[in-house]
């Protein structure tokens, strides 16, 4: 009996492995960038508005999209985060790691330039930080202070552009 529980042990060890090693072999395309980009912005946009509910309810489709790509524990957490925040100080918290997240992967991987993005920031921060963002548009829209600090934010760079149809 021991040496069964030791084999299926074993069998268990060498699956998770298998399984581990095939889901971080899948890279992250473009393509699958851009699937998570109309998620985030509705959250962004959710949160300058000062609206938990329609932030949760754009996370939970943003949530979506993150498990049909790689996998992705530290963003798939923090998006399931926002979408079970209860209060806006929570949820916000969530969406800087998110927005990290997201960030890294458009520097990395790219974007199929199908909508233009730009990397905002406001150094007007409750705790002498910053704050940064994605948006696709330069109509400034603060997700962490629209209240407090509205005129705060500045585009520190276009991160993808627009490409035209032919």
């Amino acid at each position: 009996m021991t040496r069964r529980i030791q084999f299926l042990f074993v069998g268990l060890l060498l699956i998770g492995a298998f399984n581990a090693v095939s889901a971080h072999t899948r890279s992250p395309s473009p393509e699958y960038v851009d699937t998570l980009l109309p998620g985030y912005l509705s959250v962004q946009n959710a949160l300058a508005e000062d609206d938990l509910t329609a932030a949760k309810t754009a996370a939970r489709s943003l949530l979506k999209s993150v498990i049909r790509g790689p996998k992705n524990l530290s963003l798939s957490s923090s998006v399931s985060r926002i979408s079970k925040a209860r209060d806006l100080a929570h949820a916000r918290q969530s969406f800087a790691r998110v927005t990290s997240a997201i960030l890294h992967l458009v520097e990395e991987v790219g974007t199929t330039g199908k909508l233009s993005l730009f990397l905002w920031e406001c150094s007007q921060t409750e705790a002498g930080g910053r704050d940064i963002w994605l948006q696709s548009d330069q109509v400034a829209r603060n997700p962490y202070h629209h209240k407090t600090a509205p005129n705060c934010p500045k585009i520190r760079r276009q991160l993808a552009h627009q490409k035209s149809l032919p």
